[in-house]
């Protein structure tokens, strides 16, 4: 799940899709007898369309038939598009889910059943355990990892040694990271001891939620209705609130809506920053002289976390070549694939079993990040959308409120009328 803002999903499209689903037992097809599949139809949302093309490719360079064709989808159109397909009888065969979105998508009965052939795998515990708790539910699972992204923290090295500290030693707790980033804002010409993006609710949520899990906490009560109000919320809030009462974040971090989420410690002027796996091959690429390190995001007293993002892949309930699409499935969950492909192109495996490869271990950065998937979390919530990634939902009021505002008690929320311990903003959705 890289960090956007056009993640908005409708409700009601959600709605008309299990509507058609539940009509028909096979709402994706025509009721005319499945023949052979000659082309597996993959929709992907356009953020993650070049890793499953990659996948695609790889399957199609060794098998004549069947093809897998990738479809780009908008990441807006993407559920509307997904119902309008179902209504018209021409759903396809796989699709790559965002993460965040798969408890909705399992809830509303979407997707297969694909529990006794994931069980079947001998590397089945192996897959990623944040994206199959996402997967699953009542105890069935409907889907297998398909990409992943973690965040974790970036450190400027130069910019740690030109400040008088070891620029091997990250901040591993978050008095370290507030007096590293002091140290570094001294420095003056331009430099800034921290970065975030004070108005984006996407790249926050992947990145400022691990600060509450590794100390302890977490945004959501078991059963995914909103948690704001917890000490471990209000400590994260005063810690950015402090970090900007300093004047450790540059002027205009306020109002970066994630446009200067990747671009901003590119530049070589931030000291620390919180941000995704997929940066460090853009940094290498582009900027092949900035010299930093990545680790895990730590907690108030230690520890470490970080949010799994990315894509989990399954078979449309109804689909007409559900052996075909597992087939494939099965295929690029492969070592050879994994670690070949995937692996060596500079991303993430989606098997815990296989992060120490020779391509991911050939950068410690990579390596770092790999490390982070064990440990790495999502929000399980079927109102995710509402909660995080609104920009006018709860989630980037509170943030507005509690760092920019000053006030991260007041952020994190009072209690509304009558008890109950979600913030006034979040309340309504504890029902959902």
């Amino acid at each position: 799940m890289r960090a956007r803002n056009s993640r908005l999903r409708t409700a009601a499209a959600l709605t008309a899709t299990v509507t058609c689903l539940t009509l028909t037992a096979a709402c994706g097809s025509d009721g005319s007898a499945a023949k052979p599949a000659t082309t597996l139809d993959l929709w992907a949302r356009a953020g993650s369309a070049q890793s499953l093309q990659r996948l695609a490719d790889a399957w199609n360079g060794t098998h004549e038939t069947p093809k897998v064709k990738v479809t780009q989808i908008p990441e807006s159109d993407y559920v509307t598009k997904f119902a309008a397909a179902a209504g018209a009888h021409k759903l396809p065969d796989l699709v790559g889910v965002d993460v965040v979105y798969m408890p909705q998508f399992v809830k509303q009965g979407l997707l297969t059943d694909l529990t006794e052939r994931i069980g079947a795998l001998p590397y089945a515990k192996a897959l990623l355990p944040a994206h199959e708790e996402l997967a699953t539910r009542d105890g069935k699972t409907y889907g297998v990892p398909a990409g992943v992204d973690v965040s974790s923290l970036f450190w400027n090295k130069d910019l740690f040694k030109q400040a008088g500290l070891d620029p091997e030693k990250p901040p591993t707790s978050w008095a370290e990271i507030k007096a590293d980033a002091d140290a570094i804002n001294k420095l003056g010409d331009g430099v800034s001891g921290y970065y975030y993006s004070g108005n984006s609710s996407g790249a926050n949520a992947f990145t400022w939620l691990p600060l509450v899990w590794a100390s302890g906490g977490s945004p959501l009560t078991p059963d995914g209705k909103p948690s704001l109000d917890t000490a471990q919320v209000k400590g994260a809030l005063k810690l950015y609130s402090d970090l900007a009462k300093a004047g450790d974040m540059p002027n205009g971090y306020d109002g970066d809506t994630g446009t200067n989420f990747i671009s901003s410690f590119q530049g070589g002027k931030i000291g620390i920053q919180l941000l995704g796996s997929f940066a460090v091959s853009q940094y290498v690429t582009q900027a092949p002289k900035l010299n930093f390190g990545v680790t895990g995001i730590p907690g108030e007293k230690g520890g470490q976390s970080s949010f799994a993002g990315g894509d989990i892949m399954g078979i449309p309930a109804g689909a007409k070549h559900a052996d075909d699409a597992w087939k494939f499935m099965e295929y690029y969950l492969s070592e050879q694939v994994q670690v070949e492909t995937v692996a060596k192109s500079g991303a993430l495996p989606v098997r815990t079993d296989l992060v120490d490869n020779k391509y991911t271990s050939a950068d410690p950065r990579v390596a770092a990040n790999a490390k982070l998937l064990a440990v790495a979390k999502t929000p399980v919530s079927t109102v995710y959308n509402q909660l995080f990634n609104d920009p006018n939902g709860p989630f980037l009021a509170m943030l507005r409120k509690g760092v920019q505002g000053g006030d991260p008690d007041g952020g994190a929320g009072a209690r509304p009328p009558g008890g109950g311990g979600a913030p006034r903003s979040a309340a309504r959705y504890a029902r959902a």
